[in-house]
């Protein structure tokens, strides 16, 4: 797939996913995450072709932040909380919160998407690799 069309289809997914909560898709550096108004994909090489299994990867992480964290997540109260702890060097209440959240956003985006597992799963064993 060409990385144009993947971000195209990344786009109206996100928008899908997270019940059209006016949310911006950018594809910037090396991370995937969400603030509630924006989700951050890893950046891709323009004109490249893209593996199925980077495809996939990348497909659980719009499961993931959109389907997951913007659809079922209260962002404006996590991004207070994690700013509140972070002001107070309390940074590992933040990295513990994210792990549990995401735990339950992932259980009900694949209640809500059952095709996501597959995706999700993916994301999970490329983590493994790094």
């Amino acid at each position: 797939m060409k990385v144009s069309e993947f971000m195209y289809e990344m786009i109206n997914t996100s928008s899908v996913f997270g019940r059209d909560k006016n949310v911006n898709v950018t594809f910037e550096g090396d991370g995937a995450w969400t603030d509630g108004e924006r989700i951050n994909l890893p950046s891709l090489p323009l004109g490249a072709e893209l593996s199925p299994e980077l495809v996939q990867i990348m497909r659980g992480y719009v499961d993931h932040e959109a389907g997951g964290h913007i659809r079922h997540s209260d962002m404006p109260l996590i991004i207070d909380k994690y700013k509140r702890w972070m002001n107070n060097g309390k940074d590992g209440l933040k990295t513990l919160h994210n792990c549990v959240e995401d735990v339950m956003i992932e259980k009900k985006c694949v209640e809500t998407y059952p095709g996501a597992y597959k995706n999700l799963k993916a994301v999970n064993e490329s983590a493994r690799c790094l």
